[in-house]
């Protein structure tokens, strides 16, 4: 029981106080996720876990989606592919990457499931780091945009199976730069 509890309070979930006891600390997502950051940072091959992770939300959400939009978030999803190709070609990354998450967020937001919404933004941090990671391999964020307009088409024609598929391209190509710029 000890050592559970030591544990639990060097992830941040307990506190001890001398004289007073154990309490439940205020479980907030960045006290929770700061390990996976954490590790992150040290070990740059951990980044691959979390395209796993995504690899297995994302695509059926973009399907998901691709019956759920509504005209208005169509639109608002093409402005942000015409602001993420302006960004990438002022050679913005940061803006880039910044609509680049505008976009996965009205995708996941469109499934309305909010077990889901919260897992994703739980793992926004997180992700925020990746996607700054792979916009700072060469080559990279002109094919983020290709992606993304093809994604968005595929969005925008409530085409379910090819939305599924821009995703997974997205993703899967996102992975196998950072595979190969960490050198695993």
């Amino acid at each position: 029981m000890r050592e559970a509890i030591r544990e639990l309070v060097a992830l941040n979930i307990l506190v001890t106080r001398p004289g007073a006891g154990t309490y439940v600390t205020e479980l907030s997502t960045a006290e929770l996720f700061a390990p996976l950051h954490f590790a992150l940072r040290v070990d740059p091959p951990s980044l691959l876990h979390l395209f796993e992770l995504r690899r297995i939300l994302e695509p059926v959400a973009a399907a998901v989606a691709a019956t759920r939009l509504t005209d208005e978030a169509i639109v608002g999803l093409m402005n942000l592919v015409a602001e993420a190709a302006q960004r990438s070609q002022d050679g913005d990354a940061e803006g880039l990457v910044q609509a680049d998450e505008r976009i996965h967020e009205e995708i996941i937001e469109t499934m309305r499931n909010p077990l889901i919404s919260a897992i994703t933004r739980s793992l926004r941090e997180v992700a925020h780091q990746s996607r700054e990671f792979t916009a700072s391999v060469a080559g990279v964020r002109a094919q983020t945009v290709d992606e993304l307009e093809s994604l968005v088409a595929a969005l925008t024609a409530h085409d379910p199976l090819r939305a599924e598929a821009a995703m997974i391209r997205h993703l899967t190509r996102l992975e196998d730069a950072a595979r190969k710029a960490i050198g695993a």
